[in-house]
């Protein structure tokens, strides 16, 4: 479903990601654990097209978004949903995932999909 390969991403000419390779599968739980620093939100906003990477592949339901704009991959469905200081304060949890699901529910989610999880 989802597939990395060999991906580096640099902020200017650091780089903050190097040889990157994830393979997920439809219906799989992964996590991404580390230190501060070690590259966690690189990948994430690399993933949802914030970021761009140097060299590598990422693919999509067999589609190569390793170029596309975020906006592209959100229709495409990868959401990206920051935390802390980057989600709107006042809104609950609930409510800030429905708004990172925005288009989904445009396109024929329910909020029901949203309470059959919980």
């Amino acid at each position: 479903m989802l597939k990395v390969e060999n991906l580096d991403v640099y902020y200017s000419k650091v780089k903050v990601l190097n040889n990157i390779c994830i393979n997920i599968s439809d219906r799989e739980i992964v996590t991404i654990i580390g230190a501060n620093g070690a590259g966690k939100t690189t990948l994430l906003r690399t993933l949802s097209g914030l970021l761009h990477p140097q060299r590598g592949k990422i693919t999509y339901l067999d589609y190569d978004i390793s170029k596309d704009k975020p906006e592209i991959i959100a229709q495409k469905g990868i959401s990206h949903i920051p935390q802390g200081r980057q989600i709107f304060g006042p809104l609950k949890v609930v409510d800030n995932l429905i708004l990172g699901a925005y288009l989904r529910f445009k396109n024929g989610t329910s909020k029901g999909e949203i309470e059959k999880e919980k």
